[in-house]
Order: structure tokens, then sequence, then C-alpha cells
């Protein structure tokens, strides 16, 4: 009789360590299943983030192209200027002087620009105040001179301030 209960009792004790082992083997599988799928998501959400970025991206390239053929048909010629009063961008015009003084004007300070062109003072006035209280301008007109042909012409300049992305001043 005592066999019997010891063998019932160890049957029972294997049932149920089967039965345990059979939970634990599920919930590793569950487990395993979640981990694949969060993965997953992750892999999915990565994914179309990458091509969110990549499709503005091109409209920006796009948008650049554009700009620069719209420069290069113009007879305006297009700058910015950093907070610090330095020419960052010279594009446009279809005389030759943005080619030809394109390296000496960008990467200088306005007042390098204003001086080797003979920008007449009150021009320079004008131009200085407005920059000084960051506020749009249109209009200032001057006659300038080519540093290297001695050739005079007429120019208007306008401006329009722009912001980095604090909002912060960041030239024109």
């Amino acid at each position: 009789m005592i066999d019997r209960v010891s063998n019932s009792v160890t049957v029972q004790a294997v049932n149920e360590a089967r039965h345990v082992k059979a939970r634990s083997d599920t919930i590793q599988v569950a487990s395993a299943v979640m981990a694949i799928l969060t993965a997953l998501a992750f892999a999915s959400i990565a994914l179309s983030s990458y091509r969110l970025a990549a499709e503005r991206d091109r409209r920006l390239r796009e948008s650049n192209a554009r700009f620069r053929d719209l420069a290069l048909a113009s007879s305006d010629i297009f700058m910015e200027i950093d907070a610090n009063a330095h020419i960052q961008i010279l594009e446009g015009g279809q005389d030759t002087w943005t080619e030809e003084l394109h390296d000496e004007i960008v990467g200088h300070s306005l007042s390098v620009l204003l001086d080797k062109f003979e920008i007449p003072l009150e021009a320079r006035g004008q131009l200085k105040a407005a920059y000084d209280r960051q506020e749009p301008f249109r209009g200032i007109e001057y006659q300038l001179r080519h540093p290297h042909t001695g050739a005079e012409g007429w120019h208007s300049i306008s401006g329009m301030p722009f912001a980095d992305k604090s909002g912060a001043f960041a030239g024109f």
C-alpha cells in the first residue's frame, strides 16, 4: 500500500512538473513573440521616420534648385548675411559681377563689401541702421564701382531679417 501511495504521489509530482514546465515553455514562447512584435513595431516606426526624412530632404533639394534657377534667371543678386554681418550666400545676377567677385565677398563682413564697392556713406548709414534695428528694408539705392574694372552701375538693395529655430535674429 505504501508503494501504491508512493507511486501515486510520484505520478502526481511528475504530472505537476510537466504542467509547470509546459506553462513555463508557454510563457517563454509568449515572451519571445512579444519581443519580436516589439522589435517589428520599432523597426516600422524607424522606417517610417526615415521615409519622412528622405521625402523632406528631397523637397528641400528641389526647392533649393528652384531658387538657384530663379536667381540665375533674374537680374537680381541674392545675398544672405548672418547675425555677425558676414556674407554667407551670394547667388544670381546675369552679369558677371557675382561670379568674378564671389570668393572676394562670401565669408567676409558686410563692411568689406561696402568698402570694396565704395558704397556711398548715405546708403551705408541706411543699411547699417536697418541692420541694427533688425527690420526689413527696401529700395536703398546707390551707385557702385566694380573694384577691378571700374565699371559703374546703379543698384537697389532690399532685405528681410530671419530668425533661427529659437527665434533669435540670424541675419538678412
